[in-house]
């Protein structure tokens, strides 16, 4: 099986280039992610699923992929192409991909960004996405569970934490939630990826960057690689297309494209997406519209 890629990452792109060999990490319906020797993570997904910061999307991806790759399955990565048992993916051609969003431009419209929160509020609160955080916290349902209390408990601390710049309260609260839930990306590992999305928004980039890369030294050790990659793109400013495309919307106040953009993102996963976006407008709307920027821009 011959197919070609349509697109990848800068790091995508790394990864391929210092890489010989690696093992598959994991195989769904419509992807599979791929692991190297120093545990980096290379994920292959289809067009739906859209660009991501280490991933490469194949056009003419066919379903049922997991019955084709499996888990622990080798890989072979040449100058130009990919090779996992009968199926091969060539790299000739691939067009090169930025994750990083142009977080300086948002940081200057941040007005209009929160002018759109009641807009985002009423759109969610009228899904029920599963059993979810974005559900629990921002619909009208009776959901709850222990999990999500947890997770609401220790966000808090962060909020705090930042708000006053005590690195020991952040710890706090990112130990209280990394690694939380069930999954190859727990709950509570979505969640602070949103949560880091909105930080990027909200400040500096130099704050930005500062308590990112203390949170996900906090959060790696206590997740899996999967969830612990995911977390170290979002602390360097990286996210995946969807997550463009809703900040794009945001910045150019485009309802229809907020209410696209949240439905791409919601479709991420089990509750993956829906979890990161509970994490970000969480992180909105009491680091930013309730703080009024106190302590954090």
């Amino acid at each position: 099986m011959q197919l070609v890629s349509q697109s990848y990452s800068i790091n995508a792109r790394s990864w391929l280039d210092t890489n010989s060999t690696a093992t598959v990490f994991s195989s769904f319906d419509k992807s599979f992610n791929l692991i190297d020797d120093l545990g980096r993570i290379f994920s292959v997904v289809n067009g739906d699923t859209g660009n991501g910061p280490f991933s490469s999307v194949v056009r003419d991806l066919p379903t049922s992929l997991d019955l084709i790759v499996s888990q622990g399955d080798k890989v072979f990565v040449g100058k130009t192409s990919l090779l996992v048992n009968s199926m091969t993916i060539d790299f000739q051609s691939t067009v090169l991909w930025c994750a990083r969003p142009d977080w300086e431009s948002f940081n200057e419209h941040l007005t209009l960004i929160f002018q759109n929160w009641d807009f985002m509020i009423e759109f969610v609160s009228t899904k029920c996405w599963n059993d979810c955080l974005l559900t629990m916290m921002f619909s009208s349902s009776d959901y709850d569970d222990i999990v999500g209390n947890n997770i609401l408990k220790s966000s808090k601390l962060i909020f705090d934490g930042i708000s006053i710049n005590d690195s020991d309260q952040v710890d706090e609260g990112v130990a209280g939630i990394a690694g939380l839930g069930v999954g190859l990306t727990p709950s509570g590992d979505d969640f602070l990826v949103g949560f880091l999305h909105a930080l990027w928004i909200l400040c500096e980039i130099s704050c930005a960057r500062k308590w990112s890369r203390y949170i996900v030294d906090i959060a790696d050790p206590r997740t899996n690689r999967l969830s612990a990659s995911w977390l170290k793109e979002a602390s360097q400013g990286n996210t995946s297309e969807n997550w463009h495309k809703l900040f794009y919307a945001l910045k150019h106040r485009n309802k229809k494209g907020i209410s696209d953009a949240c439905n791409q993102i919601v479709s991420i996963g089990n509750t993956s997406g829906a979890d990161a976006l509970a994490g970000f407008l969480l992180t909105i709307k009491t680091l930013g519209i309730t703080n009024k920027y106190k302590g954090v821009i």
